[in-house]
């Protein structure tokens, strides 16, 4: 189920082995399996929901009417868990902003990184400054190696932001 909740995964990988070059180091063990049930995809919300709106805003009550349903699917659900999602107001419960925008996302995962953020993430006119250059010079008919591409980059990240240099990866 958890690996069924969480369809960009499989996206991925496809793309990632379509994409790979038969050169380099091979795989060595496999991929691991979904651990976490992501309960925002659109089936599982709309579920969610439905129970919510027919039995109230009692945590064991909507789990338990989710279980009635579909037990299968909802018995690692706990109330715990949606206990987490609800917030109250002045006596009144509802579901929490952040709860109701991954929600509103679906099988989107939260972010489109793939993973750390690399070093000139936070500075996009850096990376727009060193893919315009390039662009020009490949406009221009120069030719392009590995080598004038690295010289490139580091010129301009020596102009603009020198402090790169000394960044740490944790």
């Amino acid at each position: 189920i958890a690996e069924a909740s969480r369809p960009a995964r499989e996206i991925t990988r496809k793309v990632k082995e379509k994409m790979r070059d038969p050169s380099g180091r091979k795989k060595k063990n496999p991929d691991r399996r979904a651990k976490y049930i992501n309960w925002m995809t659109p089936f599982s919300w709309a579920c969610i929901t439905a129970a919510q709106r027919k039995v109230g805003w009692g945590y064991t009550d909507i789990v338990r009417e989710l279980r009635r349903v579909n037990y299968d699917f909802f018995q690692h659900l706990t109330p715990q868990t949606v206990k987490g999602w609800v917030e109250k107001i002045d006596g009144f419960s509802r579901w929490t902003p952040n709860v109701l925008a991954r929600a509103s996302k679906g099988n989107i995962p939260g972010h489109n990184k793939g993973g750390r953020r690399g070093v000139l993430a936070g500075h996009p006119e850096i990376v727009e400054q060193i893919v315009s250059q390039l662009a020009e010079l490949r406009d221009a008919g120069a030719p392009l190696s590995l080598a004038t591409v690295r010289c490139i980059i580091i010129a301009i990240i020596t102009v603009h932001a020198p402090e790169l240099f000394e960044y740490r990866f944790k």
